[in-house]
């Protein structure tokens, strides 16, 4: 790999940045809304008429903090961003009585009424009336849900994963593994909302964007489920002030300190020896895999009595460590031992072989005199079968045997010819949360926090590399942190301006161990001398088997930072609460290419018809290798503008209002070493020549060199080649649109006037960022700045050498596959609408029902433009042996319509997609010792394609062919939690039978849910395009469901379709079994003293021991098409101590 800089981090750590942090609160600088909540109401006198210039004072019974206003010539009042917590509001005015409500809970971003009707009499006589428990939504049409602080603290997440919480609310498809070790940067947050996809999720934390958007689009910290109090998951129709997202918002609040103190301290344990096995384990008489996972940590929070005479400064501190040792099993295809060693006799019908995996191993088509003399010796032709499909040893490469020896391929060790292993991933994890919220005076209010999180993961297969066994690993280290500065000034009582900062970053190391050099008896050359750590190639190889090995890239170095700022003002004219503000976001990357320098090698069977046997005889379907500058540099931003108003038209009909501008310039690297290919800078008269060995001719035509970067002494083939911010242009290779607005509009109306009955409507226009990875892509595989040469049908041995021809390029420049954007590039766009209907059934139950919706435009696809044509007669040839061909295969890069390039898959933004649902909720608060929370949804999604950044389309010439039911799109989905206070021995006369058997808890989560949707496959590609398709089954008969393990659906519907022709399978048009799923934990407080006490948990997850299958084997050509091989986790026990005070 060629080398271009090296860099090491020169930002400040995270101490630094909680110096900073502490300085900028001091001052008074101001940051993100913190996930704040708005308290509204209209002051009557007996008559209903409104009643102007009453005092209200609103007072957080939690902190004593208090909040001065005045009602306005319309009687209307507002107290906006009021940090969440309880309230009491007293209206004064001489000549009525003092009016109190109390009892009032503010939930992050709620916007709660409270009006007040005054009683004729003197001041000195009051009136007090209790809140219910449980409001509804009176004053605006967004669609959400609060995951309550009873919630967060009683409900068990199993490993203390507080993400799994928010698919609790109606609307949610959650794709999270039962068990998902809560560390950042390799956290599953695959919950779909409203049908969107996970990465046009946001996560807010204190208000501030927690959202690495650099990349992947990670959280940046993981939170301790004991340090939050409380989040909120909107999924549609959120106000103008929200943005820069089209999925869910999902915004946290941490904890804060009270006018007590209070603290915790606890413990949590989870033991393999405390868990049922898997089916599957016990099924072989497998042992149950390791798992060691502990997570214990304490807080405090209160007040800070040395700063004046007054409680006005108040401290939160959380730290968590988690520590796992998790044991995972691997049951993957093998290759039986006979075929390790050439005999693949075992596949012909004659032996017993039946199904889609019988094949005539054939000889590899090749004019090549030398392998043609080779083949010879052992009485084999080009063209020809291989006598009893046993492979003579003295045409087993020796590449194969060394790599098979050194154990890249482990032998099967379980029955059906599956390898059995138990792999540990350790996990060291550490989570700080640090919170400061003050008072200055009566109208300025600060807040600040920081969380710090500090994690090591070592795991084998390798993190993001992936393989299908573990023969090798990764071990990752990465301290990462959030902090978030806050002020709120009242400037007078109907005005109020909120400023804010953010500050995130992370810096992230990983290292490699196992088999990853190269083994004794390897001699594969490399192209490039730049394989410094000797790594070995990952090596593919296809059907029947499907198995790979991958080493990673490692080592590898990566660090983001994250600036936010934004300023808010709220002002209450009349019968409006306005809001206007600005924000603005810069993001910076630095990383290392992900590349192997090894390279890769690709057998998928074409050459013999079985992918083991083409790597046994050394013929390669493709190879890659890069040589690349060492990292990017991405850089982005974001520029908002927003207006808003809730306009109380009437005291029954509230209107909301709002715009917003989301400038959304494309991500560019600041140094400026990426490229992107443009069809119309390519010059067909420039295209290059082929030599006979499949390279190009470097001295032929579309050939130059570049001034100004590091491998500027190379000539590379740059026809269709733009470098950014040169010739213009544009430093981010696309067009940005600025004509970014988007709308909202909503209405609540209450239709009894009693607010127990209210109809909600909304609409509104979203946009989204894509992250910086198509960036980074682009820098990484694109020349001048990188270069992967990818021939095609060469020699394990030498792959500069076809097999086909015999032809060697002694300087190898071969068609490079181009990673490239869309020049026009639409920004994502989201039109959303709902309308339903919220229901007071009694003070502490609401039932809403909702339709919500919404269309999805200008979505992500890849598009492979360099494709052979569909009528080009060489696409047989292409295809080769795979489609029975005679003669040697073809290469397609000889007949693609952009000559001298491989596949090109630009990312366009034309994939569209559609929602619709039936949504339900049901929450009861405090009801007969129950609090319940249900949601169900009836849904159905459609899109092309589910993935993000260059997840390509099946079928480039027809979109329509791809389209289907989402793979995201559970039709039905119902969840219930619930918290039950256990009434039995509770009025006991006994004291000890009292202490002892009262005063215990059920908490738990039901689930229910339909399966997703799957695509059959219709095996090894043989559609003969060159890569970029993949082609699905023939649908034979109308598909049923035996619904066993065996044989989930009837596997006999579908069949392979013949050679060169698109299959009938629709996309998605198979169910996976849905889940049934509890659950349930039992726990008890026992008091210590009067302010004190010990509380026991017990926490079960899959309660029932239910079994509940994954996912059926979908290729049409599988030895195990149809049959279900895995389960999702049994039950499992989780054990927790808490000491509170």
């Amino acid at each position: 790999m060629v080398k271009f800089r090296s860099m090491t981090s020169t930002y400040p750590m995270w101490r630094i940045s909680l110096l900073v942090m502490l300085g900028l609160l001091l001052l008074g600088t101001a940051a993100y809304g913190q996930g704040a909540a708005s308290l509204v109401g209209t002051v009557t006198d007996p008559t209903g008429l409104p009643v102007p210039n009453a005092k209200i004072t609103v007072t957080n019974t939690d902190t004593g903090i208090v909040r001065l206003t005045s009602t306005n010539a319309v009687g209307s009042y507002a107290a906006p961003e009021l940090p969440i917590g309880h309230y009491n509001v007293k209206v004064e005015l001489t000549g009525f009585k003092t009016s109190e409500r109390t009892g009032i809970t503010l939930n992050v971003n709620d916007t709660v009424r409270a009006d007040v009707a005054l009683q004729i009499g003197a001041t000195q006589e009051s009136v007090t009336v209790e809140a219910n428990a449980l409001q509804v939504q009176s004053d605006t049409n967004e669609v959400s849900q609060t995951i309550t602080a009873a919630q967060v603290a009683d409900l068990a997440t199993n490993g203390r994963n507080v993400i799994q919480l928010a698919a609790l609310v109606p609307g949610a498809a959650s794709n999270i593994p039962d068990f998902d070790t809560p560390m950042a940067q390799t956290q599953n947050r695959a919950i779909q909302f409203n049908g969107q996809r996970n990465d046009h999720n946001n996560w807010l934390i204190n208000g501030g964007e927690a959202y690495d958007r650099g990349g992947g689009g990670i959280l940046i910290v993981s939170p301790s489920q004991d340090a939050l109090q409380e989040f909120k998951v909107m999924t549609s129709n959120y106000a103008a002030d929200l943005g820069q997202s089209s999925g869910g918002m999902i915004t946290m609040v941490t904890k804060s300190g009270a006018k007590q103190f209070h603290g915790s301290l606890w413990e949590y344990v989870r033991n393999d020896a405390f868990d049922a096995n898997t089916f599957f384990a016990n099924l072989n008489g497998q042992h149950k895999p390791e798992l060691r996972y502990n997570t214990f940590g304490g807080n405090i929070g209160g007040p800070v009595p040395k700063i004046g005479h007054e409680k006005k400064t108040f401290f939160f501190y959380n730290q968590e460590w988690r520590r796992e040792v998790n044991g995972s099993q691997i049951n993957a295809s093998s290759v039986p031992t006979a075929a390790r060693g050439g005999d693949f006799s075992y596949l012909l019908p004659a032996n017993g072989c039946t199904g889609g995996s019988c094949v005539q191993l054939k000889v590899p088509q090749t004019t090549d005199p030398a392998e043609t003399a080779k083949l010879a010796q052992y009485g084999l032709t080009p063209g020809g079968i291989i006598p009893n499909n046993v492979i003579p040893s003295g045409l087993i490469d020796s590449n194969a045997t060394a790599l098979l020896k050194a154990g890249l391929f482990p032998a099967a060790n379980a029955a059906n010819n599956l390898y059995y292993a138990v792999t540990n991933q350790l996990t060291f994890y550490r989570e700080e949360t640090f919170r400061v919220d003050h008072q200055i005076g009566s109208k300025l209010n600060l807040m600040g926090s920081l969380l710090y999180d500090n994690g090591s993961q070592t795991q084998s297969p390798p993190l993001w590399a992936g393989g299908t066994y573990a023969t090798a690993g990764s071990i990752m280290a990465v301290p990462s942190w959030a902090g978030v500065v806050h002020a709120t000034y009242t400037i007078s009582p109907t005005l109020l301006n909120e400023a804010a900062f953010n500050y995130n970053g992370n810096d992230l190391n990983i290292t490699d161990f196992g088999l990853y050099q190269k083994p004794s008896g390897y001699t594969v050359p490399n192209f490039f001398t730049a394989n410094k750590d000797n790594k070995l190639p990952g090596v593919s190889i296809g059907s029947p088997y499907n198995i790979s090995y991958t080493p990673g890239w490692w080592p590898w170095y990566n660090t983001w930072r994250s600036w936010q700022g934004k300023d808010d003002v709220s002002w209450t004219h009349g019968k409006h609460n306005m809001k206007f503000g600005a924000s603005w976001m810069h993001t910076h990357k630095w990383q290392q290419y992900q590349l192997n320098a090894g390279g890769q090698f690709n057998f998928n069977s074409a050459a013999t018809g079985n992918g083991m046997a083409d790597f046994l005889m050394g013929f390669a379907s493709s190879y890659s290798e890069p040589a690349s500058v060492d990292f990017v540099h991405i850089s982005t931003n974001n520029y908002n503008l927003y207006a808003m108003d809730d306009w109380r038209i009437s005291n029954r009909l509230t209107l909301n209002l709002g715009i917003r501008w989301e400038g959304i310039p494309h991500a560019y690297d600041s140094e400026q070493t990426a490229s992107n290919f443009y069809p119309n800078l390519y010059n067909p008269a420039q295209a290059a020549t082929f030599l006979p060995s499949g390279a190009l001719d470097t001295n032929g035509p579309g050939f130059a060199t570049v001034s100004g970067i590091a491998l500027s002494n190379v000539k590379f083939y740059l026809n269709g080649i733009g470098i950014a911010g040169r010739n213009g242009i544009p430093n981010g290779l696309v067009d940005n649109h600025w004509d970014t607005f988007a709308p909202r509009i909503g209405f609540a109306y209450d239709l009894t006037g009693r607010q127990t009955t209210i109809l909600r409507a909304g609409a509104g226009m979203f946009y989204e960022r894509i992250g910086g990875n198509e960036e980074y892509n682009m820098g990484q595989n694109n020349v001048p700045f990188a270069y992967q040469p990818a021939p095609t049908n060469i020699y394990f041995d030498n792959p500069s050498t076809s097999y086909t021809s015999g032809q060697t390029a002694a300087t190898p420049y071969f068609p490079a596959n181009v990673t490239t954007v869309d020049r026009t590039y639409k920004i994502p766009t989201a039109i959303q609408w709902s309308l339903g209907i919220q229901q007071q059934l009694r003070q502490n139950a609401v039932l809403t029902v909702s339709y919500v919706g919404n269309s999805n435009y200008h979505q992500s696809e890849g598009i492979n433009i360099n494709t052979l044509a569909q009528n080009d007669p060489n696409r047989l040839g292409v295809c080769g042996g795979t489609c029975g061909y005679a003669g040697a295969a073809l290469n397609a890069n000889l007949y693609r319509p952009y000559q001298g390039w491989g596949t090109i898959a630009p990312m366009v933004l034309g994939a569209n997609s559609n929602y619709n649902s039936l949504q339900v909720s049901f929450r009861v608060t405090a009801w007969k010792n129950l609090t319940l929370n249900s949601a169900y949804t009836w849904s159905h999604a459609f899109d092309i394609i589910d993935g993000e950044i260059f997840s390509n389309i099946n079928n480039p010439f027809n979109a329509r062919w791809d389209y289907g039911p989402a793979g995201f799109d559970r039709r039905q989905v119902s969840v219930t939690s619930f918290i039950y206070k256990i009434p039995l021995f509770q009025a006991s006369g006994s004291q000890a039978l009292k202490s002892a058997l009262g005063g215990w808890e059920l908490s738990g989560i039901a689930l229910f849910e339909s399966g997703t949707p799957v695509s059959i496959s219709g095996g090894p590609d043989n559609l003969g395009y060159g890569g970029g398709t993949s082609n699905r089954a023939n649908v034979v008969a109308p598909v049923t469901y035996p619904g066993t393990r065996f044989q989930w659906f009837s596997t006999s519907s579908f069949a392979k379709p013949g050679p060169l022709q698109w299959g009938t399978a629709a996309r998605n048009d198979v169910v996976a079994p849905g889940r049934n799923n509890w659950n349930v934990a039992l726990f008890k407080a026992f008091q210590v003293k009067e302010n004190a006490r010990f509380e026991f948990r017990a926490e079960t997850f899959n309660t029932f021991n239910h079994t509940q299958l994954g996912g059926p084997s979908t290729s049409v050509t599988a030895a195990n098409f149809g049959q279900i091989t895995s389960t999702f986790n049994p039950r499992t026990f989780q054990l927790g101590a808490k000491f509170l005070f």
